[in-house]
């Protein structure tokens, strides 16, 4: 999140910048982002600090500002039995064998194309027979 809404979601005040504490959630981080909170009601916040990383600041920034939220859930980047995502070539590969719908890397960004939804019963006359 926003370094400067951090004072919003947790009472606790100290540094978040890199993922290295957690905090006690408030009950508005419980209410309105209860994936981020832990069953202990901790929450380990990055607090993105736009002086530090402008790009990701604006992000979560515009995000908020689309959503009304300015929070996103990070995870490690790899597919289950699989190693972390390490170089760019193993974000595409990951990227192309799991259900990402969109990969930015960088300042790209690739999007997996939409296919058409296919009616798989029989009735009205399916495009798709099964064996």
């Amino acid at each position: 999140m926003p370094s400067e809404v951090v004072g919003r979601y947790t009472d606790d005040i100290g540094d978040a910048r890199f993922m290295t504490i957690a905090f006690r959630a408030n009950a508005r981080l419980r209410a309105e982002a209860p994936a981020v909170v832990y069953v202990d009601g901790t929450s380990r916040i990055h607090a993105v600090v736009a002086e530090d990383n402008p790009e990701y600041h604006r992000m979560l920034v515009e995000f908020g500002r689309l959503t009304g939220l300015p929070i996103v859930l990070n995870t490690s980047f790899n597919l289950a039995g699989e190693p972390i995502v390490c170089t760019p070539l193993d974000a595409l590969r990951t990227f192309w064998s799991s259900g990402m719908d969109v990969l930015m890397l960088g300042r790209h960004m690739l999007r997996k194309p939409r296919l058409p939804a296919v009616e798989l019963s029989n009735k009205g006359g399916a495009a798709w027979q099964g064996q």
